[in-house]
């Protein structure tokens, strides 16, 4: 290693060389061209700086040899994870001081250093490098620390060996639940994990929905949409309830991720025509890419709650009603009009609830509260209300007997003025079904023959009851004045006593005679 060239070798010193610049696969020959001789920083080892044909860089696997110069080295297999380490985290890759003949001289001592370790020579020991170099020999620069701290590292590197690196997804639950807004089902929190080496990179993470309801998409922990992620990343599946046709859905979820493991390698000389130089060296890395992939299938269970409004005597649906469900806290959670389908609610979160009628529809009675419970098994929930409705009976009667008045022609109006309903008496009571919950009055256009005329109307009011309510209507018969009507049997009395007082007048005058 105490070959000297010019100094204009060390301005391919300042060029930069990044761990992605690198092959699929080793070279399979390398061009050493000049070399630069470096100062001795620490307990006065030097070495000289390697340059290949390219302008990139190689290491010396062998303190003892002079470099070879201008000759081609082959490729002889791959070194192990610590040689990558030190190469991956050294120089050109890394900048350690700033400084690039500090740090290329560290890099270099770093590999001398380390095969001592790996060949059980101590650092009290000389072997590759003097034990001053790695104990306590002179370092102006302060540069043995950075070199220790690679082949510490390089040591673990080593222990651990070349690791394919990969990343999975995970969860603790892998339900989807309807959110507070009922808007979406969401699954709990997905974490993203990787596994490198420390001669492996993670390049990039991509997660994507392989089956699902339309619009499921994955979001960050804001919401925002998201595909790419880091190790650690946190995400979550969300599924638009919109798009839920059955009572239960899967959603499939698939990892994706592209590493790399990098490498160095070991070159050979072709001919040994330089003499006692070095066989091998450590040049320039490579890698090869490493695919791993992860999958995680969710599933939801929804609901469906089917409710009827029906008629108590039809059971045929009931339009009109105002409906609401309200939840265990009293909470009302929906609310709607009837009409003449079923009423569906997807979605329902399992619970206890109650069916609630605020209005019934015009001449049918509120019903009773009517509780259910949904179940988050996927089960249909089937809830039916039966809506009554008012019953009026309006009798017109003689006020003398209390029977039934035939010939009385009556209307009825409601409380604005409408007329609702207009008929003649009959030896029975007019039966009225579903009038609505109101005031009404009754009026009486034309009294029975004999009768007298009921001018003041019955005013009464329907209650909300299923119940039959009744309301009555007398009326009076006429009695006849003495001057101008009579009856016919006191037109017969009246000639009877007539008759009489002629008989006994006549009788009278015959006895006067006789006398």
């Amino acid at each position: 290693m105490k070959k000297k060239l010019s100094l204009l070798g060390v301005i391919f010193m300042v060029l930069t060389f990044s761990i992605t610049n690198v092959f699929a696969e080793p070279a399979s020959s390398i061009q050493i061209g000049g070399s630069v001789q470096q100062k001795g920083y620490v307990a006065g080892a030097t070495w000289a700086v390697k340059i290949l044909s390219d302008g990139t860089y190689a290491y010396c696997l062998d303190h003892h040899k002079e470099t070879p110069y201008n000759q081609t080295l082959v490729y002889k297999g791959d070194l192990d994870a610590g040689f990558s380490y030190i190469i991956l985290n050294g120089f050109p890759n890394r900048s350690i001081t700033g400084n690039n003949d500090f740090d290329y001289y560290i890099t270099q001592g770093a590999i001398h250093w380390y095969q001592d370790r790996i060949s059980g020579v101590s650092d009290n020991t000389s072997g590759q490098m003097t034990a001053a170099f790695k104990t306590n020999g002179s370092d102006p620069h302060n540069l043995r620390p950075h070199m220790k701290a690679l082949v510490e590292a390089a040591l673990q590197a080593r222990a651990q060996g070349d690791v394919n690196p990969s990343a999975s997804i995970s969860t603790s639950d892998k339900t989807l639940h309807l959110d507070s807004s009922q808007q979406y089902f969401m699954s709990g929190a997905i974490t993203i994990s990787a596994q490198t080496g420390m001669t492996s990179s993670i390049d990039s993470i991509n997660v994507s929905v392989t089956s699902g309801p339309e619009g499921t998409t994955l979001v960050d922990q804001n919401g925002n949409p998201k595909t790419s992620f880091a190790s650690g990343d946190v995400f979550y599946v969300k599924v638009p309830t919109s798009s839920i046709k059955d009572l239960t859905a899967n959603v499939k979820v698939t990892l994706t991720s592209n590493g790399t493991v990098h490498k160095v390698s070991r070159y050979e000389r072709e001919s040994n025509v330089h003499g006692n130089v070095q066989d091998l060296t450590a040049a320039k890395p490579y890698s090869y890419p490493v695919s791993s992939s992860s999958e995680l299938e969710f599933n939801l269970t929804t609901t469906r709650v089917e409710i009827s409004k029906v008629d108590i005597t039809t059971e045929e649906e009931l339009p009109g009603a105002t409906l609401e469900i309200r939840d265990a806290d009293g909470n009302v959670v929906e609310t709607w009009v009837s009409t003449e389908e079923k009423h569906i609610i997807n979605h329902l979160p399992a619970g206890e609830y109650t069916l609630v009628e605020t209005i019934a529809p015009d001449g049918y009675v509120r019903a009773t509260e009517v509780p259910f419970e949904v179940k988050a098994d996927g089960t249909v929930t089937s809830v039916t209300m039966v809506d009554d409705y008012t019953k009026v009976e309006i009798s017109k009667q003689d006020v003398t007997n209390k029977q039934e008045l035939p010939g009385a022609h009556l209307k009825l109006y409601d409380e604005a003025g409408n007329l609702i309903d207009e008929w003649t008496s009959s030896d029975k009571a007019h039966y009225i079904e579903k009038l609505k919950v109101g005031k009404y009055k009754l009026v009486e256009e034309i009294a029975p023959e004999g009768y007298v005329l009921a001018t003041e109307a019955v005013e009464f009011e329907v209650l909300e009851t299923g119940e039959l309510q009744t309301v009555v209507m007398f009326n009076t018969p006429l009695t006849p004045t003495p001057d101008t009507a009579f009856h016919p049997s006191t037109l017969l009395y009246i000639a009877a006593f007539a008759l009489g007082s002629f008989g006994l007048g006549l009788a009278y005058w015959n006895s006067k005679k006789r006398a």
